[in-house]
């Protein structure tokens, strides 16, 4: 009685009552830039480095550490962009500890909307952990796009 009580009262609130679940939320925690104490990192893609010019380099690429004492199911990332962009392109690599790494996404290209973020997901193997993700943001025809990126860890 109290509990249909209750889903009345809250329906008649303009409220949803939700009905208990057998399976557990999805939990994901921000992991944090190498050699940073950020989750977040905030990037205008620079131009494509010249081959013939050793030394000179690109900041394409960002790397997350995976804590060593955690375990996680899904590894997600998101992108965002102020203005929007059209043809970016993004891949994900997860790094494992025997100098191995995976290419777990990797489109032509990407469209980002303003303010809404583009969303990665990706599983790391099931016999062995990694213990970095790694984003690859940028190409020569994305020259001076800015966007944001975090990396979660969710179990």
């Amino acid at each position: 009685m109290i509990k249909r009580t209750l889903a009345i009262a809250l329906s008649t609130a303009g409220l949803m009552a939700l009905a208990p679940s057998t399976s557990q939320a999805q939990q994901c925690v921000p992991l944090q830039v190498v050699g940073t104490n950020q989750t977040s990192i905030t990037k205008t893609v620079s131009p494509a480095a010249p081959l013939a010019i050793p030394g000179i380099r690109t900041n394409w690429n960002t790397d997350w550490v995976v804590p060593g004492d955690m375990t996680y199911d899904q590894f997600q990332a998101r992108i965002t962009t102020e203005t929007g962009v059209e043809d970016l392109n993004v891949d994900m690599y997860l790094k494992y500890p025997d100098q191995t790494s995976d290419l777990v996404y990797n489109p032509e290209e990407v469209v980002i909307s303003p303010e809404e973020p583009l969303t990665l997901s990706a599983s790391p193997r099931e016999d062995l952990s990694p213990y970095q993700v790694n984003l690859r943001v940028g190409d020569a025809d994305s020259e001076n796009t800015t966007y944001t990126a975090t990396v979660y860890g969710c179990r």
